[in-house]
């Protein structure tokens, strides 16, 4: 017996290590391919586990990356909403506001139109008393609450009462100066 390079002992000389897997049993060498193939099987195997996971991982970050966007348009969507229905508040608490002003302004320009008719009869002007009575009548006959209307009512008042007053100190001059008439030395005034 002779003694191989690779230490197995053999009956004729060792060439090599080569030589011992050329003298192997062939089913052998099959189960060693096999082995092989199994463990490069299995190599693959978890390289497309891994990427299998790096694949899953990656959608799961996108589908976050999407959900994550879509909270963010929510969000903002929300907010502007809030911004809007705010501002629309605030515009129609200003209309209310404005509303009652030209509202008082009415009721003050109204009374004051009333005062004046009065001192119209007294005068004996009895068409501009109409008119005045007329404009009066036309603001306790409204009922509308548009502003517009409202600020025409107003401007319709505030116009009229300038009107009479005028007229009234007017024919009240007029007068003053006809009792003058009956006093001595009204002719020297001149």
């Amino acid at each position: 017996f002779f003694q191989a390079e690779d230490g197995i002992r053999d009956s004729w000389a060792s060439r090599g290590l080569g030589d011992v897997y050329k003298r192997q049993d062939p089913s052998s060498l099959a189960l060693n391919k096999y082995k092989e193939s199994l463990v490069n099987l299995n190599r693959l195997t978890k390289m497309e586990e891994v990427a299998e996971e790096k694949r899953i991982a990656k959608e799961k970050k996108a589908e976050e990356k999407r959900i994550a966007e879509e909270k963010r348009i929510a969000e903002e969507k929300r907010i502007a909403e809030e911004k809007r229905i705010a501002k629309e508040k605030k515009a129609e608490e200003k209309r209310i506001a404005d509303i009652r002003k030209e509202e008082r302004s009415i009721k003050n320009y109204k009374n004051v139109l009333k005062i004046l008719s009065q001192k119209l009869n007294d005068l004996g002007l009895d068409s501009v008393k109409v008119e005045a009575d007329e404009l009066i009548s036309e603001v306790e006959a409204n009922t509308s609450s548009d502003l517009i209307v409202l600020k025409g009512l107003t401007k319709n008042l505030r116009e009229m009462n300038s009107s009479v007053d005028l007229k009234i100190k007017t024919e009240e001059s007029k007068q003053r100066i006809l009792s003058l008439k009956d006093y001595p030395g009204f002719r020297d005034l001149k």
